[in-house]
């Protein structure tokens, strides 16, 4: 049998990583320092704002869990996708 037809991850929870980052604090850093950039122009104070925000939602995900905001979103934030075995958050009480 061929070894290398199949490969299995190691950790099947892991999350997406871009380089160090997951996916969320990827984008909290790229985006203010491309708005820093292209509409102020001072990347270094984005990067900075950037900086901060990674390390706001790293020290939140470290507490909470990695899916703690998702899960604020889901309840909080209007609905962005609609889930067939899930009820919409507005359903808070269920009848009979």
């Amino acid at each position: 049998m061929e070894n290398d037809k199949y490969q299995i991850p190691k950790y099947l929870d892991d999350p997406f990583k871009i380089v160090l980052f997951t996916l969320d604090e990827f984008l909290a850093l790229v985006i203010p320092f491309f708005i820093g950039l292209w509409v102020f122009d001072f990347p270094i104070c984005g990067s900075i704002v950037g900086a901060i925000m990674v390390f706001a939602l790293k020290k939140i995900k470290g507490e909470r869990g990695h899916y703690y905001l998702y899960h604020l979103m889901y309840w909080y934030l209007p609905p962005l996708r609609k889930f067939r075995s899930t009820p919409p958050s507005h359903m808070r009480d269920f009848l009979g």
